[in-house]
């Protein structure tokens, strides 16, 4: 396993459906997502983006745990390289520009002026422990209290599952590129 892999981070006990199951009972998810570049826009459309953020962090549910992280590293040379690929079939002149700024950017890569931004949220449920059963000598038998742990199970997975799908379309609808993480991104 990567020494600087996810899971180290994180209090896994499992996977069930593409939902993390940790040792606290509690259930979550996580989404990588693509910053949204507002350099070069105007400040009407800078401000519809706030409004938007504003509307997703305004219209999550009560009872969550969200938490943004984000690594930057050196980008590394692979996108500076498929760069360069793209020109290999062009005329000499494109081929010589596209080497300088290859040079170019590599240089400043290499001086660490170039980060890559990885950009995460993971989002934690706890689960409703209102109606989980109650085992007591006299209350039900043990294989009862075991179905209907199941079931309760079932039903926190399926709410926290439905979670995942409406803030996956909220971050979607304010703009931003979203990839759910699956339980091997969290490995890796």
């Amino acid at each position: 396993m990567n020494e600087n892999a996810l899971i180290k981070h994180l209090d896994v006990w499992g996977f069930e459906e593409g939902i993390t199951l940790f040792k606290d009972s509690s259930m979550g998810f996580g989404f990588q997502i693509k910053p949204i570049d507002i350099s070069c826009e105007s400040d009407d459309q800078i401000n519809q983006i706030k409004k938007q953020l504003c509307t997703f962090l305004g219209c999550l549910p009560s009872g969550i745990d969200i938490q943004f992280v984000q690594s930057v590293e050196k980008s590394g040379k692979s996108d500076l390289k498929e760069h360069l690929s793209y020109a290999s079939e062009q005329t000499p002149i494109i081929q010589k520009l596209t080497e300088a700024r290859f040079q170019k950017f590599s240089d400043l890569d290499d001086l660490g002026a170039m980060p890559n931004q990885e950009n995460l949220i993971f989002v934690r449920t706890s689960m409703d422990n209102r109606n989980s059963p109650k085992v007591g000598l006299l209350s039900m038998s043990l294989s009862k209290a075991k179905d209907e742990s199941a079931q309760s199970l079932r039903v926190a997975l399926n709410r926290t599952k439905q979670l995942q799908i409406e803030l996956e379309r909220n971050l979607s609808a304010a703009g931003f590129q979203v990839k759910k993480l699956e339980p091997s991104d969290i490995i890796r």
